[in-house]
């Protein structure tokens, strides 16, 4: 069964095809810190910031930014300790992908 969610409205569709993005990457930033912190909390959104979004063909990769010296502060919840991730549609906002990158190659400092 589809979802209203998961169907595409028209008007939607017309924005594709005419290449109309409307989803910049402040837009983007905001989604992610959003869901970041109706999900795990403020503390969350702070332990990420700065987060940054970086274009990847259709869609905005926003990553978060995870300081040493704010876990130190701060210690970590031991399921998400990595920074935040997220691949975000510049179309129409959809969440593609959102996890904590456990396995960024230094967790402790920005992935930008």
């Amino acid at each position: 069964m589809v979802s209203d969610a998961d169907r595409t409205a028209s008007s939607m569709w017309l924005h594709r095809s005419l290449g109309t993005k409307l989803v910049s990457a402040e837009i983007a930033v905001q989604i992610a810190r959003l869901v970041t912190k109706e999900r795990y909390g403020k503390i969350e959104v702070d332990r990420n910031e700065p987060f940054t979004a970086i274009a990847d063909g259709d869609t905005w990769i926003v990553k978060g930014s995870v300081s040493q010296e704010f876990n130190d502060r701060h210690p970590p919840m031991p399921a998400w300790h990595g920074p935040v991730r997220a691949r975000i549609s510049q179309y129409d906002g959809q969440i593609l992908d959102y996890l904590f990158d456990i396995n960024a190659s230094n967790a402790g400092e920005s992935n930008t």
